[in-house]
């Protein structure tokens, strides 16, 4: 198709709607181009002159509108090739979501305030076992006076300080998330992608 059929039809395509003409700067300005970008344009089919300095300014939108679409420009190219990379790149990110939730859900990964909380109760035993420690301690081994058994009464102390603590055992205490909090109510990835289509 020529540049004169292109921009013929481009002017032709709806007689019902009103004609609006602007002058080469305002649709230039509106386009984000210069007006003898617009000049260049309308001599490649682009934009639709209606009269000497005047452009159709609706079927001019048109034509640019399909040919960014069909991206046949060097612009259209770059915007076709951002769309691309930018729908790859909502793709990846949507498969990487996908695939922390379920890994989550299984129980391979937890989120942080899971780990925080075992982390607060583990430290709150340990807190409460050494507060503990001091007076049962001295009482002891004010009446020892052999280190060996001092010794053994230390041990056996913080032992059982410690023995509340069961996330360094086999079968102890383990951060678990089950849930994905903020999930509910959440517009589905789909939905998003339909509505930017």
């Amino acid at each position: 198709m020529t540049a004169k059929n292109k921009s013929e039809i481009g002017s032709e395509t709806d007689t019902s709607a009103p004609l609006l003409l602007w002058g080469a700067p305002q649709l230039a300005g509106l386009l984000g181009v210069t007006p003898r970008t617009l000049q260049n344009m309308a001599e490649r089919g682009l934009a639709v002159r209606a009269a000497r300095g005047k452009y159709d300014v609706l079927a001019t939108v048109r034509l640019v509108l399909d040919d960014l679409r069909a991206g046949t420009t060097e612009e259209g190219l770059d915007a076709k090739a951002r769309w691309e990379e930018e729908r790859a790149r909502l793709t990846k990110a949507r498969a990487d979501k996908a695939e922390l939730e379920l890994a989550i859900l299984r129980g391979d990964a937890v989120l942080m305030p899971d780990v925080e909380t075992l982390i607060t109760e583990e430290y709150g035993s340990l807190r409460l076992g050494l507060s503990q420690l001091s007076g049962s301690v001295a009482r002891k081994l004010a009446e020892e006076d052999k280190p060996a058994v001092c010794q053994d009464i230390v041990a056996r102390a913080i032992e059982g300080a410690l023995k509340n603590l069961t996330a360094d055992r086999p079968g102890g205490k383990r951060p678990r998330t089950r849930h994905l909090p903020g999930a509910d109510g959440l517009a589905d990835d789909e939905e998003i992608i339909n509505a930017v289509d």
